[in-house]
């Protein structure tokens, strides 16, 4: 099963891939991983793209499509494959199509994923705050309480931020100064 899965961000490609993809066997393939995993590998496209996302330009339709026909050859893809969010416009469609077209691989279907403005609003922000969130613990550093329990204080706003129980002690640790 070959299938590409549209939509804007939020839109639930990855969530929908990731089921298709267990259930079939079938490799999900994102353009971000497929770049970073180029770049890991160093490839030649891997070090072309290195170059550009150091710069923090985006990385040319040219190589996001070489970098896609490589992969869809892999031997994981040999019964299909799912291109999640890829083709984004018209340029890297038309590029997409001459691959297919050269090395005989026919589309079992494009799924638009079309979910209302507000939902998709809702989840983007659900989205950032959980990106925020777990940026914020990351910063965080240990600290030691009068009860002799770990805290975690974020080192800007010197907050309490609660851990789940099994992280500190065995229950929720929460140190006032």
């Amino acid at each position: 099963m070959k299938l590409i899965f549209l939509g804007p961000p939020g839109a639930g490609k990855g969530t929908q891939a990731a089921r298709i993809e267990a259930a079939y066997e079938i490799p999900q393939l994102s353009t971000g991983d497929m770049l970073r995993a180029a770049v890991a590998a160093g490839t030649d496209i891997g070090k072309q793209a290195k170059d550009i996302m150091a710069r923090g330009d985006l990385v040319p339709d040219e190589v996001v499509v070489s970098i896609i026909s490589e992969r869809i050859q892999a031997a994981d893809c040999a019964n299909g494959f799912i291109l999640d969010g890829f083709p984004r416009n018209v340029s890297q469609a038309r590029a997409l199509d001459g691959v297919l077209v050269e090395k005989n691989i026919d589309l079992d279907a494009v799924i638009e994923l079309a979910v209302d403005p507000e939902i998709l609003i809702a989840r983007i922000l659900k989205r950032a705050q959980q990106k925020q969130l777990v940026a914020r613990a990351m910063t965080i550093r240990k600290r030691r309480c009068n009860t002799g329990c770990a805290s975690m204080r974020s080192k800007r706003h010197q907050s309490p931020i609660f851990m789940p129980k099994r992280a500190f002690c065995g229950r929720w640790t929460v140190c006032r100064k």
